[in-house]
This record gives C-alpha cells, sequence and structure tokens, in this order.
C-alpha cells in the first residue's frame, strides 16, 4: 500500500475500512459489529438437523449428547495426559499411577451415572417443565451474545446448585449412604 496516506493507522493491514477510518461514527461501527453477531449462515443446516424432532425429543437428545461429549470427552483428555511421563512431575502423586483396571472400573461406573442418574433426572425434569416452552427450536436462531450470557449463567447457576446440593449430600445423616 506503497503512496497511500492512512495516517494513524499506517503499518497496519486492516481488512475493515470503516474501522480504521478516523471519521466513523460510533452508529457505524455498532452496525458492522452487529452485523457480525448472526448465526443466520447455520440455520438451513440447523433445519435439517432438527426438522423429524419434537422439542421433548430436541431437549432430551441434544441435552444428552452434548453432556456425554464434554464428560467422556474432557476425561479421555485427562486419560491421555496421565500416560505422558513428560507430565507426570505435575501430579500430586506422581509415583502413583492408576491402572487401567481402576479406569475401566471408573468408565463403566461414570457411565452408568450418567445414563441412569443423569439420564432420569434429565427425563424428569422435561416431563415436568418441557411444556413450558422455555426454548425454540426453530428460525431464527439466537445470536451469540444470547448464547454466550445464557451459557454464563448456566454455568453459574450449576455451578451453584451443585456445590449446595454436594454439601447437603455431606450432611452427617445422609453421608454413609451416598460415598463410598
Amino acid at each position: 500500500m506503497v503512496g497511500r496516506d492512512h495516517g494513524i493507522q499506517s503499518g497496519f493491514n486492516c481488512q475493515l475500512d470503516l474501522l480504521c477510518s478516523h471519521r466513523a461514527t460510533m452508529e457505524q461501527l455498532h452496525a458492522v459489529l452487529h452485523s457480525y453477531n448472526t448465526l443466520s449462515a447455520l440455520e438451513p443446516t440447523w433445519a435439517a438437523w432438527t426438522a423429524d424432532l419434537s422439542p421433548f425429543d430436541l431437549a432430551f437428545t441434544y441435552t444428552a449428547v452434548v453432556s456425554s461429549a464434554a464428560l467422556f470427552g474432557g476425561s479421555f483428555v485427562y486419560f491421555i495426559l496421565d500416560y505422558q511421563p513428560s507430565l507426570r512431575k505435575y501430579k500430586l502423586q506422581p509415583t502413583r499411577l492408576p491402572t487401567l483396571g481402576l479406569y475401566w472400573k471408573c468408565l463403566k461406573l461414570s457411565v452408568l451415572n450418567q445414563v441412569v442418574l443423569h439420564g432420569a433426572v434429565l427425563a424428569g425434569l422435561l416431563y415436568l417443565w418441557g411444556h413450558l416452552a422455555t426454548f425454540s427450536a426453530s428460525a431464527p436462531l439466537p445470536v451469540p451474545t444470547t448464547i454466550l450470557y445464557e451459557l454464563v449463567l448456566f454455568v453459574l447457576v450449576e455451578d451453584a446448585t451443585f456445590y449446595w446440593v454436594h454439601r447437603a449430600l455431606h450432611w452427617k445423616k445422609v453421608y454413609k449412604y451416598v460415598h463410598k
């Protein structure tokens, strides 16, 4: 870009001239940023995926699949990291390595908990409150800022709920029945 005067922005590779212009107003800046806050390109794919699903099936199936993928995917990453000799120095107990038998036992218990406990709770919640139509599977999809806001809110609520339920399970009268 030799020969063009870019003022303060010289030396920067700016793809959006509007944002680099010193004459850009806040309204123009807001309009450009707002244009990226959409998922409209994904709407045809989403419509194809969800065309034959009832709201209950959509909520149950997708929630179960996403939560299971997060649980077992994350666990698999840590399983692999546990067998990296170069990372053992960071372990709290570097000389104590879990056996494959212990991992297998843990996996079976995790699958049982995920299917029986989480599946039953999810099905029960959807049965009780699924008719409230708190979600919509139809287009238009929510904007990314809405998804981010709801994700942060969910993480906070889930973390607080987990803490208080776990604390309640440590009550003397209940502890001996739930912890092994």
